[in-house]
């Protein structure tokens, strides 16, 4: 019986599998194969590269540094590990009360974290290597890459004017104490967030969020070894990012001003350009702000560029990013894509379809810098090669009119 390709499903892998179709399927498939599948897509589509990986029910991902392993969470306290490049599920992995979960560099090593501890498991065997008592919650930690470092915010301060350490880097493998960082006061409202590393552990970085004195908001950069600060920059972020080499710093903020309008989403054209829909402010008393994103210099503290700037002040919304190992490239999550922007210019390179009104949520590149991973809210995780992207879903900024009036 003639059959043709479907996608199924099976332990969250999408894999293909010949099925049996109906005539009229029959008859489908034979003018695809006459007319083009090109052809037959709705005009203007435009979803890019295949992805070498697709994980469905699955959020959270974390790569290992060598591009070889991926874990994600199907469900809470349950993690999956995969193998990438044979599309094979591993191992799964419950822990109670998990919020936390990383690879080492060659994927052989799991860390899986709670609120009050961590332990680390070899994936093969599945056997506990060591556990300790170093909190590990979500969104408020951050490791090197090896698995020896792991970086910490204090979310349970003393009350009062005393002056106190907010982040503390703890050593995986003892369990001790190494360093502390970023004083504050309880009584200034302040608190840091969105903390992150180099893979090697040489560089680290947090934002640090007051609710009541923005005067006392800023982002900064430590030396991990010596807890010098390298670099401080007057604001807080909805996101930041490192580059492995430790001499870049992705920062996303609010600035005030701009027109009275927001973005409404962004589009793709067949003519492969990158295009902004906007809409007026729905109330004329709302504060006009927007987000921009910027490339510091760590060293010299000097900006060196802003992304997306040819948008002016309605630039695709950037909900989270992440450098390139050799921080030539900057991907971002900009609602159900994600986008590659080069760093030298601030224009994009690429912007990949993950998935059809299916919102990005977090984007990752390898250490080897040959693979891109993102998640969504839809509880998918896809990863390419990203030669693909760059050459399959390759965007531009049109030369006229890069942001339009969308349709309300």
């Amino acid at each position: 019986m003639s059959s043709l390709r479907r996608k199924t499903r099976r332990a969250g892998v999408v894999e293909q599998r010949l099925q049996p179709i109906s005539l009229s399927g029959l008859i489908l498939a034979i003018a695809l194969m006459t007319t083009g599948s090109i052809a037959s897509m709705p005009k203007g589509e435009h979803k890019g590269a295949r992805p070498v990986l697709e994980l469905r029910n699955a959020y959270y991902p974390e790569i290992s540094a060598d591009g070889s392993r991926i874990v994600v969470w199907p469900e809470a306290a349950t993690l999956k590990v995969y193998d990438i490049n044979k599309r094979q599920h591993l191992r799964t992995v419950r822990v109670k009360d998990a919020q936390t979960a990383w690879l080492s560099s060659d994927g052989n090593r799991l860390a899986v974290g709670t609120h009050n501890s961590l332990q680390v498991i070899d994936v093969d065997s599945g056997k506990k290597l060591s556990q300790s008592r170093i909190p590990a919650q979500r969104f408020y930690t951050t490791v090197n890459s090896n698995l020896s470092l792991l970086a910490g915010i204090i979310t349970n301060r003393k009350r009062g004017d005393i002056i106190q350490p907010a982040i503390r880097l703890w050593n995986i493998e003892s369990g001790g104490l190494e360093r502390e960082y970023g004083q504050i006061k309880y009584r200034s409202y302040e608190f840091w967030k969105h903390i992150t590393m180099t893979r090697d552990g040489s560089i680290m970085a947090a934002t640090k969020q007051s609710s009541h004195h923005p005067e006392f908001r800023s982002t900064v950069v430590w030396d991990v070894k010596s807890g010098r600060e390298l670099l401080r920059l007057p604001f807080s972020c909805y996101w930041l990012a490192l580059s492995d080499d430790g001499k870049r710093l992705a920062t996303c903020h609010e600035v005030s001003g701009g027109t009275n309008r927001y973005v409404d989403k962004i589009v793709v054209t067949p003519q492969r350009e990158l295009v902004v829909e906007v809409l007026p402010a729905r109330s004329p008393f709302i504060t006009r702000s927007y987000y921009i994103t910027e490339i510091w210099d760590i060293k010299t503290g000097q900006k060196i560029q802003e992304i997306g700037k040819s948008y002016g002040d309605t630039p695709p919304k950037m909900v989270r990013g992440s450098f390139s190992p050799d921080g030539t490239l900057l991907a971002t999550t900009s609602w159900q894509y994600a986008i590659l922007w080069e760093v030298r210019t601030g224009e994009p390179l690429a912007a990949q379809l993950h998935r059809e009104n299916d919102a990005v949520n977090k984007v990752m590149f390898s250490g080897d810098g040959q693979l891109l991973v993102a998640g969504s809210m839809g509880e998918t995780v896809k990863v390419w090669r990203v030669g693909d992207v760059l050459e399959d879903a390759a965007v531009k900024v049109p030369a006229s009119d890069p942001v339009r009036p969308g349709k309300p």
